[in-house]
């Protein structure tokens, strides 16, 4: 009689917080609550060692990267595309005249005078992972070509695009806190950039469990599978932006009724253990766990 009710209510409301509204009353009971939910200290003697595999560095460019930009003069990244004098120091971060910045994707996309842009690697002393850069500061160089031989073997079908859009509505979502309802975040970023259809019900009725965040992995068999890939790595350095990572029940220290998922929002192939990843919190990645120890990596697929 109560589930009607909630049901009954459900269906009064507009359908996109339905989400949001459903996987809160389910998590009044069940949360995806973290053992771990800050990252670990790093003690003062350890030293860091690039994970593998990496791609082989290419003598002319240190990124190994397909986008490069140079910068012509000091500038900024910036948070948002204004001028930096405007902005309070936490919103921008310095870059010296000659440094390079390797980019996820071509910076084609303009705002005014600015390209908007998406790190393949973190600055150092800089929590930005997007931004945008003053177009006239910066200039196209020509990157080395990649590796013939992808260490990582992902598929080829895998939708780039559609996970850089998940990575910033993960981010942008969170709340900076783990609060046990990481699948209800985790699920809204999935809905708001069309990956699902919106609303609990609409989940269920696609094949896809509710409740539980290790129940996500149903989407394998669901309505919408042809969305979601399914991949499987050699490395946690092989991890990319935007994966959606979920965590089977118990695994990992994550909660042993309802397993945990997360969605990559930076990445740092040389130094896994910096990968960070949000859902209603965010937390560096756990590279002590073991891939094989039920963790199962989803990506948009094209």
């Amino acid at each position: 009689m109560q589930s009607n009710k909630i049901l009954q209510f459900s269906n009064q409301i507009s359908k996109p917080v339905r989400f949001a509204i459903g996987l809160a009353l389910l998590t009044l009971t069940s949360g995806c609550f973290n053992k771990i939910s800050i990252a670990l200290p790093k003690g003062p003697d350890l030293v860091k060692k690039p994970a593998a595999p990496v791609s082989p560095l290419q003598p002319a460019n240190p990124f190994a990267a397909k986008y490069v930009l140079s910068a012509q003069r000091e500038t900024f990244l910036k948070a948002r595309p204004i001028e930096s004098g405007t902005l309070s120091d936490a919103e921008k971060c310095p870059i010296s005249e000659g440094s390079l910045i390797a980019l996820n994707q071509p910076p084609e996309s303009t705002f005014g005078q600015h390209w908007q842009v998406s790190l393949q690697l973190t600055l150092p002393g800089c929590s930005l992972v997007m931004g945008y850069l003053y177009i006239d500061h910066w200039k196209k160089i020509e990157a080395a070509p990649a590796s013939p031989a992808d260490p990582c073997g992902l598929p080829l079908d895998l939708d780039f695009d559609m996970a850089r859009k998940l990575a910033q509505e993960a981010q942008k979502l969170q709340i900076g806190r783990f609060t046990g309802r990481c699948y209800e975040y985790t699920g809204m970023a999935i809905e708001n950039i069309g990956l699902m259809p919106k609303g609990p019900e609409a989940w269920k009725a696609a094949g896809v469990p509710i409740t539980s965040a290790a129940d996500f992995v149903q989407v394998e068999k669901s309505s919408v599978s042809s969305k979601f890939a399914r991949i499987n790595l050699s490395s946690w350095a092989c991890l990319p932006l935007g994966a959606i990572v979920v965590w089977d029940r118990g695994v990992c220290g994550f909660n042993a009724t309802h397993g945990h998922i997360e969605v990559v929002v930076n990445r740092s192939p040389a130094y896994p253990s910096e990968t960070r990843l949000c859902s209603d919190g965010c937390q560096t990645l756990q590279t002590s766990c073991s891939l094989k120890s039920g963790v199962t990596v989803y990506m948009p697929r094209k």
